[in-house]
């Protein structure tokens, strides 16, 4: 189970590790990958971007928190990564339709985790 180190509730626990289902799926890689500090393989990385954005983006949390709950990154590395999914998505056809299909399973999830 994933640590939310400012005291969140258990609620939010659940919900993000919901959303790093989510995305590890998409990208066919294992969940306990997501939270490592390493950037090996494509998949990896492109699943904790869309991760990091979707809870920042879609859930609200805290860039801080954010980053602390993938591998003790900074709040920066945490936003990098919703712009990098920005754009990645403004000129990647393949990953705009995975963006869109884990946006609306996240928004399926809140409330629900």
């Amino acid at each position: 189970m994933v640590t939310i180190h400012a005291g969140r509730k258990k609620l939010r626990t659940r919900l993000v590790e919901a959303v790093v289902r989510v995305c590890a799926r998409l990208f066919k890689v294992e969940c306990k990958t997501l939270y490592r500090r390493d950037r090996k393989g494509t998949g990896t990385v492109l699943a904790r971007h869309m991760a990091m954005h979707l809870l920042i983006r879609e859930l609200g949390m805290d860039a801080r928190q954010v980053g602390r709950v993938f591998g003790g990154r900074d709040r920066s590395t945490a936003l990098c990564s919703t712009r990098k999914v920005q754009d990645l998505a403004a000129v990647d056809k393949g990953f705009r339709e995975k963006l869109a299909e884990a946006m609306s399973k996240v928004r399926g999830l809140d409330g629900k985790a």
